[in-house]
């Protein structure tokens, strides 16, 4: 049996190349994507029992009986570790207060 190919059948392939996709199509990739072996030195590993040791001072003024129950919590979990390396007491405590106000019956 014969195929039917077009006229032009022999020329095709060097008009629009062999096979499918290729594999360095599409964008370039984005610089500031996370790859693992790229940036294996920069991630750190929490421990799963959480942060240890006493809760920081609450940085802001007046605590509510509410944030200082969530205060409390937050410094338990692993990521503590990091706002505490980072100095991030603060934006705890903000996050802590706004959340607090969120939870408020008369929160809108």
């Amino acid at each position: 049996m014969t195929a039917l190919l077009p006229r032009n059948a022999a020329n095709w392939s060097d008009q629009h190349g062999k096979g499918g996709a290729r594999a360095r199509s599409g964008p370039p990739p984005d610089p500031d994507a996370l790859r693992r072996e790229r940036d294996a030195g920069e991630w750190s590993i929490l421990p799963a029992e959480g942060r240890q040791g006493a809760t920081p001072d609450w940085p802001l003024t007046e605590q509510s009986v509410r944030e200082d129950g969530l205060w409390a919590r937050l410094w338990e979990q692993p990521q503590a570790l990091m706002w505490e390396r980072y100095g991030q007491e603060i934006e705890v405590a903000l996050y802590v207060r706004r959340l607090a106000e969120a939870e408020s019956p008369d929160a809108g």
